[in-house]
């Protein structure tokens, strides 16, 4: 597929599904989540090719509003989890693009599938969504809730353990310096 098809076919697809998942998630966040929900309302997104190292990355803002790049084939995911990536991608622009943690973002990812009903056990998740990319975001958000202290998909809510931050500097939203002591 050349780039011009492969464009014109990611913006059919990605329209289709970033609608679906920003309604789902206007429809099912609960008032602990719009701060967020409206950062992926104002937010651009690209679509890119599998970039094999993310399914979702946020970038530097363009004229003050948040982009996120997005693979084309996170768009296959079913429109709860593609919402929760969305959620989880918004608290970067509100952390710092810079910054490594992520548990701030993880533990909202987490609270929110949890109040959409997604606490099943991995196995029962898998056979109720056996969409090849749903699978692997099941997999891939297991595995990052337990490493960030956040329990699993089925554990109940768990505050994210936060890692102990060194002193440095890091660049925060809109190329600011702010020293983390």
């Amino acid at each position: 597929m050349d780039q011009a098809s492969f464009r014109a076919s990611a913006v059919r697809e990605g329209v289709g599904a970033l609608s679906c998942a920003r309604s789902y998630l206007r429809g099912h966040a609960g008032r602990q989540f719009q701060r967020y929900a409206s950062i992926v309302d104002r937010t651009t997104y690209r679509i890119v090719p599998n970039a094999g190292q993310y399914v979702a990355k946020t970038t530097q803002p363009k004229l003050f509003k948040p982009v996120v790049i997005l693979t084309k084939e996170v768009l296959d995911m079913r429109e709860r989890f593609l919402a929760a990536v969305l959620l989880h991608e918004s608290v970067h622009s509100t952390t710092g693009l810079f910054d490594p943690d992520e548990t701030l973002p993880t533990q909202i990812e987490s609270d929110f599938l949890r109040s959409v009903g997604v606490d099943a056990s991995i196995e029962a998740l898998k056979k109720e969504n056996p969409g090849i990319w749903d699978q692997y975001y099941i997999d891939t958000a297991e595995e990052s809730f337990r490493v960030s202290g956040c329990g699993g998909l089925r554990s109940s809510p768990v505050r994210c353990k936060r890692r102990p931050q060194s002193p440095r500097v890091r660049i925060v939203l809109f190329n600011t310096l702010e020293l983390l002591l």
